[in-house]
């Protein structure tokens, strides 16, 4: 039976790789640029400090099936500031931008601030999804839907409420999104090195 709970700190390697393999081949990533390393080191080492760095300062959700972590959510609390230079780099991200190099994390950050443009719309604080996904092999049987209705939606309800909003990139997960009742409130698309990548922003009031 799958359960719910707020991560543990030993657990954040876990799900950075449950991340990691989840993300594998996701459009935003194409538009991040190369790198004399490989590409599958960069965004492991990204996931993980990301993590960390929302384990840290916000919150970090898990659905566990016996011992093992099967889903994760990285969740920014609606009254609390967004995770800055000082919290990446206490979360390992000096190690990153030694690996990556400066100009790819520039970019890096360029594109996050354009995924969210459509936020500078918003008139009140707001929730923010930064990274939710399901581990492969639990894939379509309806996990997510499950952790967002049992897990995501009850937690934000229980700490204040107020509106959810996240950000996607497939066509799938607009249809996904919707269904659950989420709003579509910005569309843009994103150009990086000759490939461009759809954009979208959702809302849902908790």
């Amino acid at each position: 039976m799958v359960r719910y709970r707020l991560a543990e700190e030993h657990e954040l390697t876990q799900i950075a790789v449950l991340f990691d393999e989840a993300f594998k081949g996701y459009p935003l990533f194409s538009v991040m640029g190369s790198n004399n390393k490989s590409d599958e080191d960069f965004f492991y080492q990204l996931h993980l400090v990301n993590t960390k760095a929302y384990y840290r300062q916000h919150c970090c959700l898990v659905a566990v099936d016996g011992e093992q972590i099967v889903a994760a959510a990285l969740l920014k609390h609606r009254d609390k500031p967004d995770i800055g230079l000082w919290n990446f780099v206490l979360a390992g991200g000096l190690k990153l931008l030694w690996s990556a190099g400066v100009s790819r994390i520039r970019n890096l950050l360029e594109v996050m601030d354009e995924a969210k443009h459509a936020f500078a719309d918003l008139k009140t604080p707001y929730w923010y999804l930064e990274s939710f996904a399901v581990a492969p092999q639990y894939q379509s049987q309806h996990l997510g839907s499950k952790m967002i209705a049992d897990c995501i939606l009850p937690y934000i309800a229980k700490n204040g409420g107020g509106d959810l909003t996240l950000i996607t990139n497939t066509d799938s997960n607009r249809i996904f999104y919707t269904r659950r009742g989420f709003s579509e409130f910005g569309e843009s698309v994103i150009s990086r090195y000759g490939l461009e990548v759809g954009n979208w922003s959702f809302i849902i009031k908790v």
